[in-house]
């Protein structure tokens, strides 16, 4: 998504119009990709990994990729999903990222895993995100149609913890809430244009990214196709997960929720101590 946005909705002269983020839920990958008897990747094998979807504009197959703009702790709080929310609603709500890789502690209070984030490439090195709310910079993000939509599903299943506004590259809020009808139709403007000479939107689907994406690697062995990298063979690692009961993993840059639940925390030993103390004293009276 990324690659295939990038070739026609980037604005050179504007480094901003770059997506650098793009996300993908498991629910939508509807098969693997198996290397089979031949080891040859053919086009209903690419396509059948993402068939879902159609255009709510013209009928066209597939779900059309949408763009939108997102501070650094709105991106983290994305990242959350895969730390809190997959682990009690299922494998669907798995998120695959591209542009950043992260950290997380799955000992850490709930909704608040994150402890690093780092955006970039394999290709190009990845460089510390920033993402505390002092950090106003607007990061372009990528997803499909039918992701976008559980934006503010996430946002009601947290009771608005992991809340975020898509934006536009003024930072104005796109309303994606509506009072009635299907929540697919406020963000229809958010589609990307494969042709602005053309009236209209002309959608740029997932699945042909997936396409033009694999048919730009080099041919390698000469044979006339094109070689996937060594690098899809395996984990990327972009998703690093670090267990640990060290009270500085479990504290470390955590958000007012991390705070309050140390705070009772404490609160509550402390009331233990000295109701133990209490009695103690009362004790040596007898």
């Amino acid at each position: 998504m990324r690659w295939g946005i990038n070739r026609v909705d980037h604005d050179q002269k504007d480094p901003f119009t770059k997506v650098v983020v793009a996300f993908e839920s498991n629910g939508v990958i509807r098969d693997d990709l198996l290397q089979g008897k031949t080891g040859k990747i053919a086009v209903c094998d690419l396509f059948r990994t993402l068939p879902l979807g159609a255009s709510r504009g013209d009928g066209s197959m597939g779900y059309p990729v949408v763009t939108c703009y997102f501070y650094a702790h709105e991106i983290k709080k994305i990242l959350e999903v895969t730390t809190s929310i997959y682990p009690k609603k299922g494998s669907r709500y798995f998120l695959h990222v591209s542009g950043l890789k992260f950290k997380y502690n799955p000992n850490r209070l709930i909704f608040d895993r994150v402890t690093d984030v780092l955006m970039g490439s394999e290709e190009e090195g990845y460089q510390p995100l920033e993402y505390s709310g002092s950090n106003r910079t607007l990061y372009r993000v990528a997803t499909n149609l039918y992701n976008a939509t559980f934006i503010n599903y996430v946002g009601r299943f947290t009771y608005g913890i992991l809340d975020v506004v898509p934006k536009d590259r003024n930072g104005n809020p796109i309303v994606t809430q509506p009072s009635k009808g299907n929540p697919f139709d406020l963000l229809l403007p958010l589609r990307v244009d494969m042709d602005k000479q053309k009236a209209g939107i002309q959608e740029l689907k997932e699945w042909v990214c997936l396409m033009e994406y694999v048919k730009s690697f080099p041919d390698k062995d000469g044979d006339g196709h094109p070689d996937i990298p060594e690098k899809y063979s395996g984990k990327l690692g972009r998703i690093m997960r670090e267990p640990s009961w060290n009270p500085i993993s479990l504290l470390s840059r955590g958000t007012y929720l991390t705070w309050v639940a140390f705070g009772v925390v404490v609160g509550l030993l402390f009331a233990m101590g000295f109701g133990v103390s209490l009695f103690a004293k009362r004790m040596k009276k007898r």
